[in-house]
């Protein structure tokens, strides 16, 4: 759930870059929407916590928008889904 703005703005980026839009890439293609896509299992995570790790790095916006949430966001994941799991045991 934390990644989900995150992983919005990624998908929104792509998007941009179709027609009727055609605007740059702004997200390299490495760590882009596509590159997410075909992933499987933990495959999907793995790729973008590096993804948000390197873009967090880049000057301008995009680094400002990605600087030090991945690493605040995929911890948070790991508490979301221990709860998750919890209320689905104690649900009748």
């Amino acid at each position: 759930m934390e990644q989900l703005p995150l992983l919005l703005l990624l998908k929104m980026a792509d998007q941009l870059t179709q027609a009727p839009h055609a605007k740059p890439v702004i997200v390299p293609h490495k760590f882009g929407w596509r590159a997410l896509l075909p992933l499987d299992g933990a495959a999907p995570e793995e790729k973008y916590r590096a993804g948000f790790e390197a873009l967090g790095k880049k000057r301008g916006m995009l680094g400002v928008i990605f600087q030090g949430n991945w690493k605040r966001r995929s911890s948070n994941s790991r508490t979301l889904r221990r709860g998750s799991r919890s209320r689905r045991e104690v649900t009748p």
